[in-house]
Order: structure tokens, then C-alpha cells, then sequence
């Protein structure tokens, strides 16, 4: 297939009458067929090249999740313009910043603040327009209703025009721009071609059995690449997407949608596992003796399954007590049983991974960037090794820098470099490599393990190399700590800053009638300090002496997007945090130059 509209005009025309798109507005489902979508979507390619917009125009989209996003992505795809995505959560300047850099000319945008900040960025980059999203709201000068265009009737020269340029798509194409979180620079716009998009379709067609039957839930950013590719390909399946615009929703909506097959980053089944630990630990005695009997069971059967085993009539019996009476009421939270559920965008704890895996739902983990489309290497359900991050796809080579380890990747999920920084992407190939800045480890068998990257490795004064997502992993995991940034780069030993779970402080606060005024003073109380620092004793048993946490530090806030303390997928803005806290972070190696024992300190 030469091209991705080529590909997705087939799928469109194959599944007709099928749903294609779902959502939830005012009360009220609103869905589209793959009929109304093929024809709302030649409708507009066709009027956005009315309002002036070319082959090679950068249009930027600034939206939540719903099916008008995926409409007019494809639609720039269809007319040969790139679109430039960024987060919704993006500040104005954040937003300008990417939009100035592309030379985006045209601004689609929907969700209240988003429009509000899209005005004054609009005007700020002297663009020519903005296309409205929004099914309400008056259009205002150099604004244009997306209904509008869809209920207009373009011209025959458009059309053709359109047709045309089609026609002439070549598969080495740029199709879209997309901008780097910047978690460790400023943001870069990765290129992607046609040939880069096609590739990761068909890679996860070879890995998963996706069909029209099938129903996935769309909540990860569409600006993201991760959950854009996802919902291009199912698109190709003929399954149906079901839009979330607002993720606190999402453990309702997965209960009510009861999907077939999704994608997620860690955070998620993270907390579904948190929530259930913390149910189980005030549950009676006898129901937690009957949780740890099914978890073992589960997991002994889940393991058996994964090495293509036998189960013994007594797993058989002891499986089916167990799902009876616990694992399938733990499916039931999470909307039913899953053909597929796919994790990504960063490491997956191993305690997650087997908590699922136990409850039935195995997770296949998978790796990839930005750069490579995304999916570098994936676990499948006929080929899954627990702990790693599956081999590489087809079409893709993975080799281990030899004194670092860092990943380097080359093949035809490979981006075609940085927009107009030719410097940059110079830098991020090693010849025909790709450098990640990851560092892994590949075992006998091909299957990747990845354990931290380059330029966020601890180095201490004493010469120790430390990789502190894995600290942070295993703090994190707590039921009382929500996050956790690990420090120590030139200094003797690893402390951190850690946000605690709040309810849960609270609780304890009451059980054992602590009195507290606000947040500061509930994180300075003794009992609590000692409480915390219990709990990362507990979950550092797997850590050597020379990454344990020696002083830690309790932030009232969480890190947040909105202070660049974090990507919008989650990861650390190490940079910025060490910035915004070097205060503190001082305080706490001066306490050590006093003390030798393991101690916290309030914020302040």
C-alpha cells in the first residue's frame, strides 16, 4: 500500500455500515458509521483546500480526544497539509512555541480554554484563521465553524484539486509534524512519512488479531503519537474507537464500555492495581486470606499459560475457586474480559504486570519513541516474555552501543529527522542508527529489557551508576506515595522528593488521632515522617546499598504538567524539578553532612 489515505479509503468503503466512532455528549451518544465518516471526510479535505490551505500548509490541532480530531488529522493528511498536534493541557506558550517553530498557518481547536488560549496565540503568530471544533459557539473574525464547512458544498475545483493531490502522494511523504515532550531540551518537530505510519499498521496487524467486532477506548492524548497510530490502525480493522475527552472519567467509562482491546501508558493500571490493594487492606482478615489464595492461583496459572503448559486438575480447580469468587469481579472492574491490553510510553512495574497477569489480562508491554512511529519492540500474546518489552518488529533492527548500552534503532518506523534543525538530527544518528538514549539490555532470545536513559543516569561522587527511574518505580508502587523524583548526580547518595497518596495520610492521621491544620502541617507531624519512611524501607529491599534513599524529602503538590515538572505522558522533567526544588534538595545533603540516619523533612 503506497500511502495511508489509500489504505484507509479501502477500510472505509469495506466497513460501511459499521460504527466507527462513539461519544459522549450532554447525556447523549453520538456515533458515526465508516460511511459518514468517508464522507464528512472527503467533505472537508475538500473545503479546508477552499479556505486556502495547500500541500505542505502546517495546520496546527489543539483539541481533547473526539472524533472531529481524528477528522480533521485525516482530512490534512488527505489535502497533503501537515498537521501539528499539541497537548491540550499545553499553556499558550507552550502551544506558540511549537506552532511558531512549524510555521503552522491555521489553527484547529476545540475544548473552552483551549479556544480562549488559541485567540491569543492565533493573534500573537499573526495566523490566518482558526477552525472551531466545538459544535457550539459563534465563530468571531478569522474563525470558521467546523459544522459550517461539513454543511457547505465545496467547489468542483476543490474537489478535483484535492483528487489530484491524492493521487500524486508518494509513500516517502511527510504526513505529519510531531513535537517531542522536551524532557530533557527544547521541543523538536519529529518528521514522519507515509512509509513510517504504514510500517507500524502493519506491525500491529502481524502482532494482534484486531477485527471489526472489536471496541477500544480512546483517552491517551491523540497528540501523542502512541494513541494517534492506534486509532489510524484500527481505523484500517474496522473497529470502533470510543472517545473520552475527560480522563477522570475513564474507570467509569471502561465499566461501561466494556472495550475489547486498548492501549495505555503504566499510570492507569497502576492505579487500578493501587485501588484494589487498598480495598483489600481494610478488608476483613478472612477476604484477604481469599484475595492472596486467588492471586496465587492466578498467577500460577497465568505463568503456566505464558510458558505453554498443562495445568494439573488441582490448578484447574483451585483457577476456577479462584475466578469464581475474586479475578473475575477484578475483570468486571476494569469493563470485562480483554482480547488485548497493550501498555507503553514508559516502564511497566513487574508487580503490575503479574497483578494483571493473575487477574487474567495479560498486559503486552512495548517500546518505542516519537521518533521511531512509535513501536520499536512489542510483546505479543503468542510470544510474551514478563519483564521485558518483547522483540523487535518486523522491519526493525535493534542493536547496544558496546560502552554504553544506549539503544540504537534503525529501520522503516524511523523517522525522517527534525523540522528545519538539521544540526539536531544529525546528532541523534549514529550513521544509519537511530539513537534512542535509552539503555537496555537484549537477552538470548532477542527480547528487550530497557533500564534507564543516558542523560537521566545518576553518576554519585563516589563513581556509582544509578538509574533512578528504577528507584522511582519501586517507591512508587507504595499505596502511600504517589510520586517520587530520585536526586543524587555529584553528590555522595541518593535522596528524593516524594509526594505522598494524601488520602491515605489523612486516614492514618485520624485512626491515630493526629491533629493537623492543613497539608505542611500534616507532612511535618513525626508519626507521618516515620510512616513514610517505613514504607520506603519496605520497597527498597530489591535496591543495592548504594541506591538506597538515605533522606527524603514530602511535597504538599504534585508534580504537574502545567509547572513543566512534567511531559504530558508522565515523565519527569528532571531538569526543571532540580531547578524549582534545588532549595530543598541542598537542605537535605547539608542534613546529611549532620546526620548519618535516614530522616525526612516538610516541604520548607
Amino acid at each position: 500500500m503506497q500511502n495511508v489515505v489509500s489504505l484507509l479509503e479501502m477500510s472505509l468503503a469495506r466497513h460501511a455500515q459499521r460504527p466507527v466512532q462513539r461519544i459522549r455528549r450532554g447525556g447523549q451518544w453520538h456515533a458515526w458509521t465508516y460511511a459518514q465518516f468517508d464522507q464528512r471526510w472527503r467533505t472537508l479535505a475538500a473545503a479546508l483546500h477552499s479556505l486556502g490551505i495547500q500541500a505542505g500548509d502546517r495546520v496546527g490541532i489543539w483539541c481533547p480526544n473526539r472524533p472531529e480530531w481524528t477528522l480533521m488529522d485525516l482530512s490534512l493528511m488527505r489535502l497533503r497539509a501537515l498537521p501539528v498536534p499539541v497537548y491540550t493541557s499545553s499553556t499558550a506558550a507552550q502551544a506558540a512555541e511549537v506552532f511558531e517553530d512549524a510555521g503552522a498557518c491555521w489553527l484547529a481547536v476545540g475544548g473552552a480554554r483551549q479556544v480562549e488560549l488559541a485567540r491569543t496565540v492565533a493573534r500573537q503568530l499573526g495566523m490566518r484563521g482558526l477552525i472551531l471544533l466545538d459544535e457550539e459557539g459563534e465563530a468571531g473574525p478569522g474563525e470558521v465553524n467546523l459544522s459550517t464547512l461539513l454543511e457547505g458544498s465545496p467547489s468542483e475545483d476543490s474537489q478535483e484539486a484535492v483528487a489530484q493531490g491524492v493521487a500524486a502522494i508518494q509513500a516517502d511523504d511527510t504526513v505529519t509534524l510531531i513535537y517531542t515532550s522536551g524532557t530533557t531540551g527544547e521541543p523538536k518537530g519529529v518528521m514522519l512519512s507515509h512509509t513510517n505510519l504504514l510500517h507500524q499498521c502493519d506491525t500491529v496487524d502481524r502482532f494482534f488479531d484486531v477485527g471489526p467486532e472489536d471496541r477500544s477506548l480512546s483517552f491517551l492524548p491523540l497528540g501523542h503519537i502512541f494513541e494517534r497510530v492506534w486509532s489510524a490502525y484500527l481505523l484500517t480493522r474496522g473497529a470502533e474507537i470510543v472517545s473520552v475527552e475527560d480522563i477522570t472519567q475513564v474507570p467509569a467509562m471502561l465499566r461501561e464500555v466494556r472495550p475489547t482491546v486498548m492501549v495505555s501508558v503504566p499510570r492507569l493500571f497502576e492505579k487500578i492495581r493501587q485501588t484494589v490493594l487498598d480495598k483489600v487492606s481494610t478488608a476483613p482478615p478472612l477476604r484477604q486470606r481469599l484475595f492472596r489464595f486467588a492471586m496465587r492461583a492466578g498467577m500460577d496459572m497465568g505463568r503456566l499459560k505464558l510458558a505453554k503448559g498443562k495445568a494439573s486438575l488441582g490448578l484447574k480447580l483451585r483457577h476456577a475457586l479462584a475466578d469464581r469468587l475474586v479475578l473475575s469481579k477484578l475483570r468486571d472492574a476494569v469493563g470485562g474480559s480483554k482480547r488485548l491490553l497493550v501498555s507503553g510510553g514508559a516502564a511497566l512495574d513487574r508487580q503490575v504486570e503479574d497483578f494483571f497477569l493473575a487477574a487474567g489480562l495479560p498486559i503486552c508491554q512495548g517500546y518505542g519513541l516519537t521518533e521511531t512511529s512509535p513501536i520499536v519492540s512489542c510483546n505479543r500474546p503468542s510470544e510474551y516474555r514478563a519483564g521485558t518489552v518483547g522483540r523487535a518488529v518486523p522491519g526493525c533492527e535493534i542493536r547496544l552501543e558496546s560502552a554504553s548500552g544506549e539503544i540504537q534503532v534503525r529501520g522503516l518506523n524511523v523517522f525522517q529527522g527534525y523540522w528545519n534543525k538539521p544540526g539536531a538530527t544529525a546528532l541523534a544518528f549514529d550513521g544509519e542508527w537511530f539513537r534512542t538514549g535509552d539503555v537496555g539490555v537484549l537477552d538470548e532470545d532477542g527480547y528487550l529489557c530497557i533500564t534507564d536513559r543516558i542523560k537521566d543516569l545518576i553518576v554519585t561522587s563516589q563513581g556509582k551508576n544509578i538509574a533512578p527511574q528504577r528507584i522511582e518505580a519501586l517507591l512508587s508502587r507504595d499505596l502511600y506515595i504517589e510520586q517520587a523524583a530520585a536526586v543524587g548526580d555529584g553528590r555522595k547518595c541518593i535522596t528524593a522528593l516524594v509526594v505522598p497518596v494524601f488520602e491515605k495520610l489523612e486516614a492514618f492521621a485520624r485512626e491515630h488521632g493526629l491533629h493537623f491544620e492543613n497539608r505542611e502541617h500534616l507532612l511535618s507531624l513525626p508519626e507521618i515522617v516515620e510512616l513514610v519512611r517505613r514504607r520506603i524501607d519496605a520497597q527498597s529491599q530489591e535496591l543495592a546499598r548504594h541506591e538506597l534513599v538515605r533522606r527524603f524529602t514530602l511535597l504538599p503538590e504534585l508534580f504537574n504538567e502545567a509547572a513543566g515538572e512534567i511531559t504530558p505522558t508522565l515523565k519527569l522533567r528532571r531538569r526543571v524539578i532540580h531547578q524549582r526544588y534545588c532549595d530543598l534538595i541542598d537542605s537535605m545533603y547539608h542534613a546529611l553532612e549532620e546526620s548519618t540516619s535516614v530522616e525526612a523533612q516538610p516541604e520548607g
